[in-house]
Order: structure tokens, then C-alpha cells, then sequence
């Protein structure tokens, strides 16, 4: 059985109060996995680290957020058969299947870097004598909460347009399944994001 902490400012930390959580394989009832029971001081510490955070993803370039989702995504199929294997034992998903998931997963990451891009500023006319310029912005922090079925491809289906298009986001993954979402983050922990 493993301990896991929750990934907040780019640091493993414990939750607030001390308190954890089992973690159960559906298939045998074996506690695979003790995690942290995030409360209210934690989500607050996650948000302000995402509204910190925010003041450097979002000033980077669009072409360098995708070139990061781009990483993210190869990344994760690099590594699919593991999280594969932590979502069969997590959540019971076939291994036949578990594997290929997590690439369907990370080409969100590739759709989202490569249609960001085009969701760039335009102009447009609006008469014969005025041009409008149209820029979109991020708007800020994201609160990503998702439901136990298809834990990661839920996750990355709201992270990856977020994150491409110059967004932070604090994650509340399934309580019941929130092993694949902390290998996520492992892996976006290795590509310095703020």
C-alpha cells in the first residue's frame, strides 16, 4: 500500500488536518493506496498557488503553451502502460483497454495545443470605416471537479483546453479514483510549470 500526498505549488504536501482516505482495487477489495483528505485550508492554499501561478502561464506565449500541452501529451503516452495499470487497479478498468484510454486522453492535450493557436486575436470589419479587433484572454483559475467514470480522460478533457489557452487550474478528482490524476501531475511536474 502506498501513501500519496496531493500536488499543491509545485510541492507534495499533506492535507491540513492530518486526515487520509482508503483507497480500494474494485476487483479484490485490497487497500491499494492511503491519500490525503484535501478540506477547506488546502483548497485555499491550491487556489492562491493557481492565482500565483497565473501571472506566468498566462503571459507566456500561445505558441509555447502549446508547445508545453504538446510535451504533456507525449509524456503521457510515454508512460501509458503505467497509468494504464494504476487505472486497472484503481478503478477497475479493463487492461485491454486501460492503456489505449490514456492515449485517447493525451491527444486532448494535442488538440487543445494545436487549437489554441488558432484562437488567437483577428480583426474584423465592422464597417467601411471602423475595424474591430478581437483578443481573447484566460480567464483566470479553473476549478476542475469530475466524476468517477473515466477518471483521467475526464480530468484531461477539462485540463487540456484550459491550461493551452493560458488558464490555471486546481483539480478535485473522484475520491474513489484519484490515483491516475496524481500521476498526472507527477508528470507535469517534471516540465516546470508554474
Amino acid at each position: 500500500m502506498q501513501m500519496h500526498q496531493m500536488w499543491i505549488q509545485g510541492k507534495w504536501v499533506d492535507a491540513e488536518s492530518g486526515k487520509t482516505y482508503p483507497v480500494y482495487n474494485p476487483a479484490t477489495q485490497e487497500k491499494i493506496a492511503e491519500l490525503p483528505l484535501g478540506g477547506k485550508a488546502d483548497v485555499d492554499k491550491a487556489v492562491e498557488a493557481a492565482r500565483e501561478a497565473i501571472s506566468v502561464w498566462s503571459k507566456k506565449p500561445q505558441a509555447e503553451r502549446s508547445q508545453i500541452c504538446i510535451k504533456i501529451a507525449a509524456l503521457m503516452q510515454e508512460n501509458a502502460v503505467e497509468i494504464g495499470k494504476i487505472d486497472t487497479m484503481e478503478h477497475g478498468t479493463p487492461t485491454r483497454t486501460a492503456g489505449p484510454s490514456v492515449i485517447i486522453s493525451s491527444q486532448r492535450f494535442e488538440w487543445a495545443a494545436y487549437n489554441a493557436r488558432s484562437l488567437m486575436g483577428h480583426t474584423v470589419p465592422a464597417n467601411s470605416e471602423e475595424l474591430v479587433y478581437l483578443q481573447r484572454e484566460p480567464i483566470g483559475v479553473i476549478a476542475i471537479i469530475t466524476p468517477w467514470n473515466v477518471p483521467l480522460a475526464m480530468v484531461v478533457g477539462k485540463l487540456a483546453p484550459a491550461l493551452a489557452l493560458g488558464n490555471t487550474c486546481v483539480i478535485k478528482p473522484p475520491s474513489i479514483n484519484s490515483l491516475t490524476s496524481l500521476k498526472l501531475a507527477e508528470l507535469l511536474n517534471t516540465l516546470g510549470l508554474p
